[in-house]
């Protein structure tokens, strides 16, 4: 016979694993290193809940009050930013 508790064990036990899921994510972030000189990176953070996508804040170094942002996924190696390139890597 299945029951209410029942259900709310299996809902705890799959909230469990998705909290644990999106702090591993969280402790992984990439490791964003500019090839070319001439960027500077602001700062990296999570775009969504899962932490699957990050967010990378930079700013070309002619132009410091100009913060842009672009969004990298686990399977993003490499990005060219303005013309210059930048190494991902990811823990």
């Amino acid at each position: 016979m299945v029951t209410i508790t029942s259900f709310m064990g299996l809902f705890k036990v799959i909230a469990g694993v998705v909290a644990a899921k999106s702090l591993s994510n969280r402790l992984k972030q990439p490791t964003v290193t500019p090839i070319d000189a001439g960027i500077t990176i602001l700062g990296i953070k999570p775009d969504n809940a899962m932490a699957s996508k990050w967010r990378i804040t930079y700013c070309l170094d002619g132009r410091t009050n100009m913060k842009r942002t672009t969004t990298v996924n686990r399977s993003t190696r490499g990005i060219n930013i303005g013309g210059r390139r930048c190494e991902i890597f990811w823990p």
